[in-house]
């Protein structure tokens, strides 16, 4: 269902992604900083999510710059935000999409806000799921720990979300994800 992960240059930055066949619309899905774009069509527990998604058109993963499949960055080097905003623009550009669909998630809020302001006649729709401005306004340092802590069990989605249903064949989805998006010092690194 989705294409094998492809590479859109970003400046000097290889940006990976992966789409679903083409549709009516094109949908690009911004996710938290840390994502593998190889995996998480396949995640179990939202499949039917994905499913929904492709039925509307076609569904766009991609893995920001230091995360998943793209190229790593360097500790002095951290993308800046605008940097994030144009490896939408890159994925778009390689795709031969004009507009897209942009669903941002969680800490990609302010990515996504910046490109469909900068970009408004590519952005169809800005739609928005869990954002906030700042998850780690109170006890950062505590939040951080916890996260490194619990990195690469797949418990952290448990916390996160602890609605969704909850096995040991999703726990290891999830943990598979977490070590295959980032490692845990590139989690400190790029924690705000």
């Amino acid at each position: 269902m989705f294409s094998e992960t492809r590479y859109a240059l970003n400046g000097d930055l290889r940006v990976a992604y992966r789409a679903s066949r083409e549709g009516p619309r094109d949908i690009v899905f911004a996710s938290n900083w840390f994502t593998n774009c190889e995996v998480a069509p396949e995640l179990p527990s939202i499949q039917g999510w994905v499913e929904a998604m492709t039925s509307l058109g076609r569904l766009i993963f991609f893995d920001q710059p230091g995360t998943g499949a793209s190229d790593p960055i360097t500790p002095g080097a951290l993308p800046t935000l605008e940097q994030w905003a144009d490896s939408i623009t890159a994925v778009l550009d390689d795709l031969g999409s004009r507009e897209a669909v942009l669903i941002a998630y969680g800490g990609a809020f302010a990515t996504g806000a910046l490109f469909a302001a900068t970009h408004p006649s590519r952005t169809a729709a800005l739609v928005v799921m869990d954002g906030y401005a700042d998850p780690m306004a109170e006890n950062r340092d505590e939040a951080i720990a916890r996260t490194l802590a619990m990195w690469g069990t797949g418990e952290i989605q448990h916390v996160v979300n602890p609605d969704m249903p909850w096995n040991e064949e999703i726990r290891a989805a999830w943990a598979r994800f977490e070590r295959l998006a980032a490692s845990p010092g590139t989690v400190a690194l790029m924690l705000p």
